[in-house]
């Protein structure tokens, strides 16, 4: 067994290895409590989640859902033992853009499915593990607290943020530190001003001159008590006189710079603001088109990516020339049941043959008769009758009957 998946009887640690390059990721919780950070990462995580994972038949140029498929029910329904295929997306897809990475370890025995935390990865160039020199990147992987390795083709990987290599992420939290911060110093500046009740800090004046230490903080922990007190109710003593210092919330600007920073933290994640309820300066004229920018933008990225994860590495060599893992993105346009009527029609009016449009929805194409003509708009019948009875319609005079009663 490897030195690198023997911890405890390894003589040398990644660093000393020559040709190797090596990278920790820190475990953080840093802006998760931000409420307009976590709104972002649950809104593109739900979305993607909410999306059926299938296995697709591409043999006959359609792509047909293959229901059949041994591990169809392990991506669209149930990963592993414990978890739906919901909750495991959803939290794949959420450590990744929190982290900058995530994984889902696939247990090649069963085919299932684990969401995984990747806490370092080690790149063997130099080909120090026998086993990885067709697969030269090892992730270490946190699953329910214990610890393991595994070799990048048995981790689907999700990666978010800056990365200059394709291996290595920089996170979108430490891209955008200084924004999320700000955005919590803010909210904690407003929790403290209601935890005072609306009241934030003073100073205490004296009319004499107080030189002695001790005296001046006991009067400073005399007032803290009194100050702090539920009922902001209190008597100042004679000789002193208290007043506030805290500037009002209008004066610090705190609601155009709390704007300005949530504006900022959607676009490190593609999304419009609008998603944080913030309608100022919105132009788009329907719901579909901030829709379909939010997919382009912020979905299409990150579902291409995992597409191309699962079917290189979930499924075996043999299987990728007869099938592709897709994500059923209809879903995203089912609310919408009036649009997709009218884009169908559109494409029929257009010069698309039936089946033509029903490979561009995701549905079995038709074997019968016509299903591969263009149709007009006079009844939706193929071009090929119109032409044949026009054909026929030139050679008969005016008033006479061509003979043929069921040309149409």
């Amino acid at each position: 067994m490897s030195i690198f998946f023997n911890r405890e009887k390894r003589s040398i640690t990644y660093d000393d290895v020559f040709g190797t390059s090596f990278l920790e990721y820190k475990e953080s919780n840093q802006g998760i409590g931000e409420s307009s950070y976590y709104a972002c990462i649950n809104y593109i995580s739900k979305a993607i989640a909410k999306l059926p994972l299938e296995i697709l038949n591409i043999e006959n140029g359609n792509k047909i859902p293959e229901r059949k498929h041994k591990n169809f029910e392990k991506i669209n329904l149930k990963p592993n033992r414990v978890m739906n295929a919901y909750n495991t997306m959803e939290m794949f897809i959420a450590w990744g853009l929190h982290n900058g990475i995530s994984g889902l370890y696939i247990d090649r025995a069963t085919g299932d499915l684990y969401p995984v935390e990747i806490k370092t990865i080690f790149v063997d160039d130099a080909g120090i593990i026998d086993s990885a020199k067709s697969c030269p990147i090892l992730y270490t992987c946190k699953l329910n607290n214990k610890i393991f390795d595994a070799l990048d083709k048995n981790v689907i990987v999700f990666r978010y943020g800056y990365s200059n290599d394709g291996i290595r992420v920089v996170p979108v939290r430490s891209i955008l530190a200084n924004t999320v911060d700000t955005l919590v110093k803010g909210q904690t500046y407003l929790n403290n001003i209601f935890k005072n009740g609306l009241v934030g800090k003073a100073v205490v004046q004296t009319t004499s001159t107080i030189e002695d230490e001790k005296i001046l903080k006991k009067i400073q922990s005399k007032f803290s008590k009194l100050y702090s007190n539920d009922g902001r109710v209190f008597t100042v003593p004679a000789g002193f006189n208290v007043s506030s210092l805290n500037l009002s919330l209008a004066d610090a600007e705190y609601e155009a710079i709390r704007r300005l920073s949530k504006k900022e933290l959607c676009s490190g994640f593609n999304l419009p603001s609008t998603i944080l309820n913030d309608y100022e300066d919105v132009n788009y004229s329907t719901g579909e088109q901030l829709q379909l920018q939010i997919y382009s933008d912020a979905l299409q990225p990150i579902i291409i990516q995992v597409q191309q994860e699962f079917t290189y590495k979930y499924l075996s060599k043999s299987d990728r020339e007869k099938y592709v893992v897709e994500f059923d993105e209809d879903q995203l346009y089912r609310m919408d049941y009036e649009t997709r009527v009218n884009s169908i029609t559109k494409l029929a009016d257009n010069g698309l043959t039936t089946n033509d449009v029903r490979r561009e929805f995701g549905y079995e194409t038709l074997e019968h008769e016509g299903a591969d003509e263009i149709l007009v708009t006079s009844g939706k019948m193929p071009l090929s009758t119109c032409i044949n009875y026009y054909d026929k319609s030139d050679t008969v005079k005016g008033g006479e009957d061509s003979g043929n009663k069921n040309e149409w």
